[in-house]
């Protein structure tokens, strides 16, 4: 995530407004662990699935950017949370979800948490958030008052956007746990190349273990985690067993779309991973259900996509995404091989306050959170104008003079004015890490964007407790921003340097090795008792708030036609389009997370039929359809939105029009015909 030139701002605004008496308004969120159902007795190996769109309304912040961020217009790929519901007849259930967000984020855990309770028998510490950390999802729900202010163009908790997300995922789960079936799954793993490359390289060949410490131009793609792992999970259908999906890790950031002029709610390159494993599987397979891919965020800190940086948009974001979606197929279709209904899970989550327990060992974080100037710079990719290459905010300019302190050579924002703006309360404090294991898989689930070194460190710590028990572990992976929000986590020699990366290692040098520690106690209490829930039984959440998230309102005009359907060529970084335009309800009476628009044609005995391209419906549930809310608004207060179809089929032989779905007080609309 990009923390930049905002928060600078933003303190030196908080600093002027320190004597006045005015405060923001502030909601407060109070969630309870509760206890879920009892589990009924099963036999067999029983897996579910749940995919739920979770796209808002337009007009909320997007996430990611800071102060290059936009609000968002419309949605160009839907955003989606998907949940695998998995239970052997030895363990608990566990659920695995993957969102179309920035980060997992520990209130929407606990949140979701609590509302299944009602109706599943999955506990709290046996859910897991996962997220693709997509630059071009909501912002506003996050668990702090520092993130809720400088994710985003805007500032405050929203909390109608937090309780959307909420009961969307919720209702994902839900439906996991209700479709569950006797089932049979495989895990593994392939390397994937050429997709990704290392931002920061230097900081990456400081670390010892780094044997080449070459900088030439190729070495950025070899300095990465290739690994991408996934679990397959099979279903029993009449027919026999069949695929549900899979979900896997990959790192990679999510940031292929440009941040300039970039305002609508995308997956980036995740959506097309996601749509064309989904797509294949039900070709080949002719499932009777939808399949579902959720591939989510591995070690990512310092990934880059690799895209042309003059041309970084949906263009590059499509070809890198469909790119590693068809490694992550074939990676699908040699699992089947391996399919068992043999299952050995356990799961484990712990809650550490770092701020009341900052050590384990003799490793300890710094006793607050801090902002860097170099995280006002911006990362490679996404710098921030002028600053970037400029004293003291540039990278790799540490503090080589007033470094006695747990930052050591962090340059803080504002320096110590920083703690006159912000509250140690106001910076994540409370800590959630987790461990799955699946068979030979394992997982471990941390708060943080990762560095690939990181990750290494920390897998390193793993597989010597591996090696002493003796347990059969193959498959590694450690996610970030799963559960929470805690910005990076570098390694030592890596924060030296003071690359964007590590000044955004909010907790000081330490924040890797108190990771990899805290992972292996967890990992053997878990391997010792298949289970560990170690979770607060309530909690509650103080955070400044605004409110974004619109609402329907009173409407009662009809939708009207504006102009006829135009054709734009296709230009430099931008894929051609049809467009079509109308007046419309507003944005708020607008369900953006159910289908809204498809494109039909007419066929030979003059029938309109959806049109389907490449054997795929061709709708607002693929990626080249847009919803684009435009500024005018009628005198009857009906909103302007445009219609686009990109990459739209030619053949002058075919009619065709656009159909926009039934609302309430709204009957389907069509656009004039066009061929």
């Amino acid at each position: 995530m990009k923390l930049s030139l905002h928060l600078f701002l933003f303190c030196l605004c908080q600093l002027s407004l320190l004597s006045q008496v005015a405060v923001a308004e502030e909601s407060t969120v109070r969630i309870a662990l509760r206890k879920p159902l009892p589990s009924n007795d099963v036999h067999h190996l029983m897996a579910g699935v749940g995919s739920v769109d979770i796209t808002p309304p337009a007009g909320i912040p997007l996430n990611g950017h800071s102060t290059w961020s936009n609000v968002s217009r419309g949605v160009r790929t839907h955003l989606f949370a998907k949940a695998f519901y998995l239970r052997s007849p030895k363990s608990e259930p566990i659920a695995i979800v993957q969102l179309d967000l920035l980060t997992g984020e520990s209130m929407l855990h606990h949140r979701v948490a609590e509302i299944i309770a009602e109706k599943t028998d999955i506990p709290a510490h046996r859910l897991n958030l996962s997220a693709t950390h997509t630059h071009a999802g909501p912002g506003q729900f996050h668990s702090s008052n520092t993130f809720n202010a400088s994710a985003s163009n805007r500032s405050g908790f929203d909390p109608g956007v937090f309780n959307f997300l909420a009961n969307r995922i919720a209702s994902a789960v839900i439906q996991a746990y209700e479709t569950q079936k006797p089932a049979k799954i495989a895990t593994g793993s392939k390397k994937v190349w050429g997709f990704t490359r290392n931002r920061a390289m230097e900081p990456f060949v400081a670390n010892p273990e780094v044997e080449n410490k070459g900088l030439t131009a190729e070495r950025k793609f070899h300095a990465i985690d290739p690994d991408l792992h996934m679990v397959r999970v099979d279903v029993l259908s009449e027919d026999g067993y069949k695929p549900l999906g899979a979900f896997a890790t990959f790192g990679i950031h999510g940031t292929g779309v440009l941040t300039k002029g970039m305002d609508l709610y995308n997956g980036d390159v995740w959506s097309y991973i996601s749509q064309d494993v989904q797509w294949n599987i039900q070709h080949k397979y002719n499932t009777p259900w939808q399949p579902v891919m959720a591939p989510f965020e591995g070690t990512h800190g310092d990934m880059a996509p690799n895209a042309v940086r003059e041309k970084m948009g949906f263009m590059e974001a499509r070809r890198i995404g469909r790119g590693i979606g068809q490694q992550a197929w074939q990676l699908f279709e040699e699992l089947g091989d391996t399919l068992t209904g043999d299952a050995q899970i356990a799961m484990g989550m712990r809650e550490i306050n770092v701020l009341g327990a900052p050590s384990i060992g003799d490793v300890s974080l710094c006793e607050r959170g801090a902002f860097s100037l170099a995280q006002i710079a911006g990362p490679d990719e996404h710098s921030s104008p002028i600053i970037y290459d400029l004293p003291p905010f540039k990278r790799g300019w540490p503090d080589e003079v007033f470094n006695e302190s747990c930052q050591a050579e962090k340059r803080r924002a504002g320096s110590f004015l920083q703690e006159l703006v912000f509250d140690q309360l106001d910076f994540p404090y409370l800590l959630d890490l987790q461990i799955t294991r699946i068979n030979n898989f394992l997982l471990v689930s941390a708060p943080f964007e990762l560095t690939v070194m990181a990750g290494q460190r920390i897998k390193q710590a793993l597989q010597k407790s591996i090696a002493e028990r003796d347990v059969d572990i193959k498959h590694i992976s450690i996610s970030s921003v799963a559960n929470g929000y805690f910005g990076y986590a570098v390694t030592p020699e890596e924060y030296k340097l003071q690359w964007y990366e590590g000044g955004s290692t909010i907790y000081g040098p330490n924040t890797t090795p108190f990771l990899a520690q805290h992972s292996k106690a967890l990992f053997e209490e878990i391997i010792d008792s298949d289970s560990v829930s170690d979770l607060p039984n309530e909690w509650v959440f103080q955070l400044e708030s605004e409110h974004y998230m619109h609402q329907p309102v009173s409407f009662k005009y009809s939708r009207k036609r504006e102009g006829s359907v135009e054709f734009v060529d296709a230009a430099i970084n931008q894929e051609a389009y049809r467009i079509f335009k109308f007046y419309g309800e507003p944005i708020g009476n607008i369900a953006w997370h159910e289908r809204l628009i498809k494109i039909e044609f007419m066929t030979a005995d003059d029938e309109w039929k959806e049109l389907r391209k490449d054997n795929r419906p061709v709708n607002d549930l693929g990626y080249d359809i847009a919803i684009i809310q435009e500024d005018d608004v009628d005198e009857n207060g009906r909103q302007l939105y445009s219609v686009r179809w990109y990459n739209p089929e030619i053949n002058p032989a075919r009619k065709y029009r656009f159909v926009i779905s039934p609302r309430k007080d709204q009957d389907v609309f069509y656009s004039a015909v066009f061929n």
